[in-house]
């Protein structure tokens, strides 16, 4: 008997701790899909490239990332957050016009921390937020003996 389709979405999820203590039930989603979405921007293209290709991101290149490549990457975290938390959902940022809900969870509400950790386990990643903190670590590290916008955007979001 075929898989049902509700077993099938339901495979692909999983409520996972978050580094902030809250959780969510997230759902897996392959980097293909965000590419064929438009979701990734150009200036990401490479990095997505070769996580398709398996490799890791190369820290050497990432030092180099301008200030528009951040801009794209935190961009990309919200973008994530939005199509893969099923419960609570998450929902973009209202325009200016338009009241907040109370009752609704924005993207901007989400702490960058866990939209990192979000994506890391959409696509493929560690759902262990220990494990998650010491690999980010590791790269904070290896970045900020690095110069450039890299260096001020991790320290905007340490403070």
């Amino acid at each position: 008997m075929a898989t049902q389709a509700k077993q099938w979405k339901s495979s692909v999820q999983r409520e996972i701790p978050l580094p902030s203590g809250n959780s969510a039930v997230v759902r897996r989603v392959s980097l293909d899909v965000f590419v064929r979405s438009g979701k990734i921007p150009n200036s990401l293209m490479a990095y997505v490239g070769d996580a398709l290709g398996g490799k890791k991101p190369d820290v050497e290149s990432l030092k180099n990332v301008d200030e528009e490549g951040i801009k794209d990457m935190l961009e990309l975290f919200d973008q994530v957050a939005i199509m893969c938390m099923v419960d609570p959902k998450c929902h973009p940022i209202p325009k200016e016009d338009e009241p907040r809900d109370d009752e609704t969870l924005y993207v901007d509400e989400v702490d960058l921390t866990d939209k990192q950790f979000i994506f890391q386990f959409a696509v493929g990643g560690t759902a262990d937020v220990e494990r998650f903190r010491e690999e980010q670590n590791e790269l904070v590290d290896a970045i900020s003996k690095g110069k450039g916008p890299v260096d001020a955007a991790i320290e905007a979001v340490s403070d």
